[in-house]
């Protein structure tokens, strides 16, 4: 990751995919614990392709919904976890605009 993430000047990258921070939280030992980053859903497959190659135990479960108008959406949660923590990648039908990854 790229960026400042306590000033937010810097956009932050995460596989070459611009977005923001919408939460993080850190232990008393001032690491890590949890990261919100959300981007706009047209660049969801190339962070899907970043985290695959990176992690190839990743798995990706591929859906589709129909909405209330009849629109097909496309939904997809990616998962790739240790014993300790995991990432999540994720687009849903509830947001066809916006995707989140998060890192717990």
């Amino acid at each position: 990751m790229e960026g400042c993430l306590f000033a937010n000047k810097i956009p932050f990258t995460v596989g070459g995919v611009k977005g923001r921070f919408v939460g993080v939280s850190y232990n008393d030992s001032a690491e890590l614990t949890m990261a919100d980053f959300t981007f706009d859903s047209w660049q969801f497959e190339n962070l899907r392709t970043e985290l695959v190659e990176k992690y190839p135990q990743s798995r990706c479960l591929d859906s589709e919904v129909i909405t209330r108008d009849g629109r097909r959406v496309p939904q997809v949660v990616c998962t790739f976890e240790t014993p300790k923590d995991g990432i999540y990648l994720v687009r849903v039908a509830g947001n066809t605009s916006r995707s989140l990854m998060f890192v717990m």
